[in-house]
């Protein structure tokens, strides 16, 4: 089919120094989208340059040449880092300091200060601690020039001073490894023997999450010392695998007031297992010590072993004791690494392997000595290939069978190269592939016309009373093809749409896609971009990210099918990114999300249109190029009823507006050429 659909392609962002602040009206495909803040600071003070996120250091030369001048840098920064601003000049010019949060507010300011070490002088200096993500500003003016409104321009004075100078801007964020969450834990590996890292909380970073395997029964101990503020500590095991804390889960806790030390010890079994230290008053960096000792398993005497040597005993002798019989199950007889062989064993106690089983039977290959040898990677393979034997649902076999074995789309995570699984591949390597697959870490770039737009946690539910053709809202990139497929399967079989998702209880969903009848899945976790005031972007575009009322099943099958377009087959780019699934045909969409064949064909009679609308069948029509009766040109439509009684037709549109009812099919003829009927 050489027609795809997309709607005109959206404008960009009108941003402030073209029209002012775009806090009004933003043309999208003909559309007005509300934005109660500005995505840029330079309505009345141009931004001089912005500079990101600093990881490091960032150094730049500026200059104050008008008395009323102000010099404006944009950059971004996360939750709980730290910044300093440091002008250095050579003595001649007086500087003053300012930082602004998105809105213009001022939050920090400095005139005079100096850099740990430098003496006093007219330079400025300031510490930032930012407590919320976001884009920022640091303005820089001459003495005396320090009430302007960057929003208006209005308070500009005339400064004191004038010269160049150079800034630097440092991030003295406290290195921090560990994770803020169960899912995110710092991975330790396999814990035989000691172990010891040193790690930070702080009013910024209040709780830290480290996980351990076992690979048998050990006597475990752990010890929190070098503090210098007060942190408690629990020991966690996630049982049911859903990365949330229940009170039964906890097996003990160490909470000694003040910076002594804290201690746990406990006998422990085979397993993963999280330890969770937390701040309680101060910051404080510690030293964490880990110690388990793994039981010594009796050695087996097999039974064709002869007997060892003993002197005469007396007549009649005593019967001997029957010799102990050797275990033998699959595990033993199927595997060869004997970590994966005892931990598989363990979890199988059920008679099934659950994906939480799989992740942590996967992450613990390479844990030894860092690499995945020959043998663990034939172990992993060997495992996926008998999921049917070891009880492993569809999903978890397929997204363990893109960890171990070659796909394409393992060449890329998070924007860089990766690269698929083989013995000698090393285990950050694992972990980053069992991340992608199975916690969705590995989100759709959402760069679009220009505009790079942030992933931010978004609230809600997965459905609200059911899946509706009412909860398509097209956003800002033109998937018309794929929502309209979406919103007419929704409408005729919501239980298609309810059967493409597997809610795995962490915050992440299996999304279900079929490649030639074949079920394919991706996951996704639940953040999604958002523009600078946390609204949705793309799916569901208006929407707080942070409201619960939220339905989001539209926006995460719209991520999914963003992240599968790298597996190569849907028939787009082959990139993991939202621009690469803008325009398609919704033919092939029907067979991806129902798994049937579907068919499309030149605008079809009346009659035919008719009756497959009243015999149940999902139907979207594709526009034409040039159109009128208020349609928009190459774009799609679901066909949402037909009045038989008046010979119209209603069509939706899966912008959530601009719908088109009463359509007479002569005026359907001259507007749209194909339809997609499934």
């Amino acid at each position: 089919m050489s027609s795809h659909f997309k709607a005109r392609r959206p404008r960009r962002p009108m941003h402030a120094h073209q029209s002012g602040l775009w806090s009004g009206l933003e043309t999208l495909e003909s559309r007005s989208y509300m934005s109660a803040s500005p995505v840029e600071l330079h309505a009345a003070m141009d931004v001089t340059s912005t500079l990101g996120n600093i990881a490091q250091m960032h150094s730049l030369q500026g200059a104050i040449s008008e008395l009323d001048e102000v010099n404006l840098f944009a950059f971004d920064v996360e939750a709980g880092q730290k910044y300093t601003f440091d002008i250095d000049s050579d003595g001649s010019f007086d500087s003053y300091l300012r930082v602004f949060d998105a809105t213009g507010k001022q939050i920090a300011s400095n005139n005079n200060g100096n850099d740990f070490g430098e003496a006093k002088s007219p330079d400025s200096f300031k510490a930032v601690n930012f407590k919320t993500e976001g884009r920022y500003y640091v303005g820089i003016s001459g003495a005396g020039n320090t009430r302007y409104d960057v929003n208006t321009s209005q308070g500009l004075k005339e400064a004191k001073s004038l010269g160049q100078y150079e800034l630097n801007i440092t991030n003295i964020t406290p290195a921090d490894t560990a994770g803020k969450n169960l899912a995110e834990a710092l991975h330790l590996g396999v814990l035989d023997g000691d172990m010891q890292i040193e790690e930070f909380v702080g009013q910024s970073d209040k709780v830290d999450y480290i996980r351990f395997t076992l690979t048998g029964d050990a006597a475990f101990t752990l010890s929190l010392s070098d503090l210098t503020g007060d942190a408690d500590v629990r020991l966690i095991h996630d049982a049911n695998f859903n990365n949330k804390i229940a009170r039964n889960e906890v097996i003990a806790t160490s909470a000694t007031r003040g910076s002594a030390d804290e201690t746990i010890e406990a006998d422990l079994s085979a397993g993963t297992y999280y330890i969770e230290v937390k701040r309680k008053a101060g910051d404080t960096y510690y030293t964490l010590n880990l110690s388990a000792e793994l039981a010594q398993v009796a050695a087996v005497i097999p039974q064709n072993n002869p007997a060892p040597q003993q002197q005469p005993a007396p007549t009649p002798a005593p019967s001997p004791a029957p010799a102990p019989q050797v275990v033998s199950d699959w595990f033993s007889q199927n595997l060869g690494d004997a970590g994966i062989i005892s931990l598989s064993r363990s979890l199988f106690v059920d008679g099934s392997l659950s994906r939480g089983d799989v992740m942590m039977i996967l992450r613990v290959a390479g844990d030894d000595d860092g690499v995945v040898d020959v043998t663990e990677l034939t172990d992993l393979r060997v495992i996926v290939s008998n999921a049917s034997t070891l009880g492993i649902t569809d999903d978890v076999r397929v997204l363990a069978a893109k960890v171990t074995f070659n796909h394409s789309a393992n060449a890329k995570y998070q924007g860089g190269n990766l690269g698929n699984l083989a013995a000698g591949s090393n285990e950050a390597q694992l972990d980053k592939l069992v991340d992608k697959w199975f916690l969705g870490t590995d989100r759709a770039n959402a760069t679009i016309y220009g505009s790079t737009f942030q992933y931010q946690l978004a609230k809600g539910s997965l459905f609200v009373n059911g899946p509706q053709l009412t909860d398509i809202e097209q956003g800002y990139v033109g998937d018309c093809y794929l929502l309209a497929t979406l919103g007419s399967v929704a409408m005729i079989d919501p239980q298609a749409i309810t059967d493409m998702f597997i809610s795995n209880g962490d915050g992440t969903f299996a999304v279900r896609f079929f490649h030639s009848g074949v079920a394919d899945y991706v996951t996704v976790d639940s953040y999604l971009p958002t523009d600078s005031s946390g609204r949705l972007i793309f799916a569901g575009m208006g929407n707080q990210a942070s409201s619960t009322s939220n339905e989001l099943w539209v926006s995460l099958a719209e991520k999914a099918y963003a992240q599968l377009n790298e597996a190569g087959w849907i028939g787009q780019n082959g990139t993991n990114s939202y621009a690469g699934i803008e325009g398609g045909w919704m033919e092939p969409v029907y067979e991806q999300v129902l798994g049937t064949n579907a068919n499309s064909q030149y605008m079809p009679s009346q009659s035919f249109l008719t009756n497959a609308f009243q015999s149940g069948q999902m139907i979207t029509l594709g526009s034409n190029g040039s159109t009128s009766n208020g349609v928009i040109a190459g774009h799609a439509y679901v066909l949402k009823n037909y009045n038989a009684s008046t010979g119209t037709f209603d069509l939706y549109n899966p912008w959530g507006v601009q719908h088109i009812t009463g359509m007479s099919f002569a005026q359907l003829q001259n507007n749209f050429s194909w339809a997609a009927v499934a």
